[in-house]
Formats: structure tokens, C-alpha cells, sequence
């Protein structure tokens, strides 16, 4: 039951993750923002396909699926912040800088703590 829970967090979490940048990306398809609204897409996806496999999958998958969904939404924090990021930091009243920018460093955090938390229920018991 816990594990279909945290499957329905991660999936709201993808949608999160894909709809922010789309709503917040700036007009010009020449702006850094865009780029990273399209890379956030590609990291969405298999994150709702985690949720999806966490709702209707087997068991077994659940430890490999918290390891990968981890380095996911690390990788979500990093498109932002390192790898690609958005509009310089001139433009702090664009909606990248002031609603992108720190809604995908929430959701990163949130999916990594999600997949810590999938990782702790799914541990093997040693008793």
C-alpha cells in the first residue's frame, strides 16, 4: 500500500516537473529557459513511468526503480541550476528566474526524498 502511495507522489511529482517549465519557459525559443523546459520533459517521463510501475508492478523492481528515480531527481536540480539552467541572472523578474528555477529545485528535492523514502520501505527485513 505505502509503495502505491509514494507511486502516486512520484507521478504528481513528474507532472510537476514537466508542466512548471512549460508554463514558465520564456517566448523567444532562442532563451535558455526553453532548453531546459525540453530537457525536464525528457526527465519527467520515465519518472511517471517509475509511478506507473510502483502502482501496477511486482516488488522486486522497487529498490532499482528508488536508485534510478534518485539520480532522476538529481538530475532535475543539476538541468536547472548547472547543466543548462535558465535566463541570466540580469533578468530576475522572468518567470524562469522567479518560478522555474526554484519549483524544480522543490520538485528534485521532493522526488529524491520520495525515492529515499521507497528505498527505506522496500529494504529487505533481517530478521
Amino acid at each position: 500500500m505505502v509503495k502505491r502511495i509514494i507511486g502516486v507522489i512520484i507521478i504528481l511529482l513528474a507532472i510537476g516537473t514537466w508542466l512548471v517549465p512549460q508554463l514558465t519557459k520564456c517566448d523567444m525559443s532562442t532563451m535558455v529557459c526553453n532548453y531546459t523546459a525540453k530537457a525536464e520533459l525528457a526527465l519527467a517521463i520515465p519518472l511517471a513511468v517509475e509511478g506507473l510501475v510502483l502502482i501496477f508492478g511486482r516488488k522486486e523492481s522497487t529498490i532499482g526503480l528508488a536508485l534510478v528515480g534518485a539520480a532522476i531527481g538529481v538530475s532535475v536540480v543539476l538541468v536547472a541550476y548547472v547543466l543548462i539552467g535558465v535566463c541570466s541572472s540580469t533578468m530576475m523578474t522572468m518567470d524562469c528566474q522567479t518560478m522555474m528555477k526554484p519549483a524544480l529545485l522543490v520538485f528534485g528535492i521532493l522526488e529524491i526524498l520520495a525515492n529515499g523514502w521507497l528505498l527505506w520501505v522496500s529494504k529487505p527485513s533481517t530478521t
